[in-house]
């Protein structure tokens, strides 16, 4: 189960969306190959969300996601959750953010800068 900060509200998660795990290598290649970047922190105006961060850091950095999407196991069951800025919050840059958590932590940042 997972456990969110009541000082925030999200978007209406997406519910009947989850995903299958197998799917994300496939996603993950397919991103790096659309010009965006896996890392383990993204630095946002000054400030960074980092592999390990908690949901309520994640959302003081990065404000409330667009999307949230509940990934699951491929015999079922919420394994985490994929969440998605669509317009990241960056004067250098015009990029979106998608923060994969499991268990109220960040297990992965990826970053794609949109020219």
């Amino acid at each position: 189960m997972m456990h969110h900060d009541a000082a925030y509200t999200t978007p209406e998660r997406v519910r009947g969306e989850a995903e299958s795990m197998r799917f994300i290598p496939a996603m993950l290649l397919a991103g790096a190959v659309a010009g965006s970047a896996t890392a383990q922190s993204v630095r946002i105006d000054q400030r960074i969300i980092q592999v390990g961060d908690s949901e309520a850091h994640v959302v003081r950095v990065a404000g409330p996601p667009d999307r949230i999407v509940t990934l699951e196991a491929r015999a079922g069951g919420a394994v985490g959750e994929r969440w998605t800025w669509y317009d990241v919050d960056d004067p250098h840059n015009d990029r979106s953010l998608v923060v994969r958590m499991r268990d109220g932590r960040v297990v992965d940042l990826e970053s794609e800068v949109h020219r």
